[in-house]
């Protein structure tokens, strides 16, 4: 008997001019997106490949070790057209530097990066405005309105059990909305396959499919929901009236609510403070490298310093001896001490980030009480879109400057010549006139400088989150989207025994 209902919920539903509308809506707008987000995917693509070939291009060429600033970049998310998540809303290239630690740009806004307060067009939006409206559509009047049209009396008087008119209704209305769903997926799914600019590996036809499948219960637990409702009002108009009231609540409200009222109670650090700090780091490592500096006598008039031809500053051409043990000297003081200072600033920039994140969180957690808000949640997480990606890649950074910090300490490259002079030792002179300077400098201007050999220099690759650690990571959402799932149907299984069919 719950096969027959099914079907008959099923036949019934496909029959309707709310199906098909509906479903050619969705499907033409999941094409588009695709279509669209892709061409978009593209050009992040071409621009990326774009800036780590220039960067590479500057390595090679790279004079001095002064000048050694890598540029590292996070490759764009091909399953972004899923889900953007906060891609848009923090830098993806960061300059690996002595001087600083390595802090998501973004973050320095008046408002949190992390809380996308509006929607971004993504497969996931679609899915939230059309697929939601569509189910509600499907099953408001699943009870009521059989009551209404006086079915429903007639099929309990053939002592059909409740639970099983409840069971057909619900497969019925399951099987319905995967028609749909199903669709939109595979027609991602084929453009994604067929455009020549994507590569999907197997790891990423999995998230996929967990994509699916999360979308798919979901589906269930708006489903029960309106099952529910159509349980507990005598009107198929009442019970879209409700329905209705709550998409709104769970699509508009609650996602902006949750993020205006996490800004509240919990406020983000001051950057003013933070700033002033920091700026008085810079004033004391300053302090001190001019008193240090200031020990020795100048000798500024018997040197020559050569414009680099990559970004970066100031490289030494050719210079009198007693210039380049003078700042041999002074770049093994200061550039030790600026690595110190510039972790103690981090600390300072952690405090702000942490504030920043735990703001997140709590936005996070009050939007829990909208399943439209934990699918997003979970589908961010498999794109590989959300906040904890872009942490994982500014953790990685700070990692590889501390590879580069090695990298120097190993080559003794503060203390040496080569940190900021292409001038070889034996090539230094000692001049006690103008005279004797011009000529010198006429014997050595046609030295050819020899750029840096970097072979051994370790290269940034990021290393994105494995399936199974985002399945770890989004278990506790997916868990609560299926008890909310559960949750909904056992309310619905209650009200519909009560239910007055009369």
């Amino acid at each position: 008997m719950i096969w027959r209902i099914a079907r008959k919920e099923l036949l019934g539903n496909l029959i309707t001019m709310r199906f098909s509308v509906g479903t050619a809506l969705f499907l033409a707008l999941v094409v588009l997106f695709t279509s669209v987000l892709i061409s978009d995917y593209r050009q992040k693509l071409d621009h990326y490949n774009e800036r780590v070939a220039r960067n590479s291009e500057r390595l090679r060429n790279q004079m001095t070790y002064k000048n050694l600033k890598p540029d590292i970049y996070k490759p764009p998310e091909v399953l972004s057209v899923f889900s953007r998540g906060v891609e848009d809303n923090i830098a993806k290239e960061v300059q690996i530097s002595i001087a600083s630690v390595p802090v998501p740009k973004g973050a320095y806004t008046a408002k949190n990066p992390l809380l996308s307060v509006f929607p971004v067009l993504d497969i996931v939006l679609i899915f939230k405005l059309v697929i939601s409206i569509l189910i509600l559509l499907f099953v408001y009047d699943a009870i009521s309105g059989e009551k209404e049209d006086k079915t429903l009396a007639l099929m309990l008087s053939n002592s059909v059990p409740r639970h099983q008119v409840l069971l057909g209704k619900f497969i019925g209305g399951m099987i319905t909305i995967s028609i749909p769903i199903t669709i939109g997926f595979l027609a991602a799914g084929l453009i994604l396959s067929v455009s020549p600019t994507v590569n999907l590996a197997a790891s990423e036809w999995l998230r996929i499919v967990l994509m699916y499948l999360v979308s798919l219960i979901m589906a269930g637990a708006l489903c029960c929901l309106g099952l529910f409702f159509s349980s507990i009002t005598r009107q198929a108009s009442e019970t879209l009236i409700f329905l209705f009231f709550l998409w709104v609540l769970f699509v508009l409200v609650v996602p902006n609510s949750s993020s205006f009222m996490a800004a509240k109670i919990s406020p983000v650090k001051s950057r003013r403070e933070i700033d002033s700090q920091i700026t008085e780091f810079h004033r004391e490592l300053g302090n001190k490298v001019r008193d240090f500096y200031r020990q020795y006598p100048r000798t500024d008039y018997y040197y020559v310093q050569s414009d680099a031809t990559e970004p970066g500053g100031y490289y030494h051409w050719y210079a009198s001896k007693s210039q380049v043990r003078l700042e041999q000297g002074l770049y093994a003081f200061s550039e030790p001490l600026q690595i110190d200072y510039a972790d103690r600033a981090w600390q300072l920039e952690k405090s702000y980030l942490e504030s920043l994140k735990k703001q997140k969180k709590l936005a996070s957690t009050l939007s829990l009480i909208s399943p439209l808000s934990v699918y997003e949640i979970l589908v961010s997480a498999l794109a590989r879109s959300d906040a904890a990606s872009f942490e994982r890649f500014y953790e990685q950074a700070v990692e590889y400057r501390r590879q580069l910090i090695d990298y120097l300490n190993d080559k003794k490259a503060f203390s040496s010549i080569r940190y900021f002079a292409t001038v070889k030792e034996e090539h230094l002179f000692d001049v006690k006139n103008i005279e004797e300077y011009s000529a010198l400098r006429k014997k050595y201007e046609n030295v050819k400088a020899e750029h840096l050999n970097l072979d051994d220099l370790p290269r940034f690759s990021f290393k994105p989150e494995s399936p199974a650690d985002t399945l770890k990571r989004i278990l506790p959402g997916f868990g609560l989207l299926c008890f909310i799932g559960v949750l909904f149907f056992i309310c619905a299984f209650v009200a519909f025994l009560k239910y007055d069919v009369r």
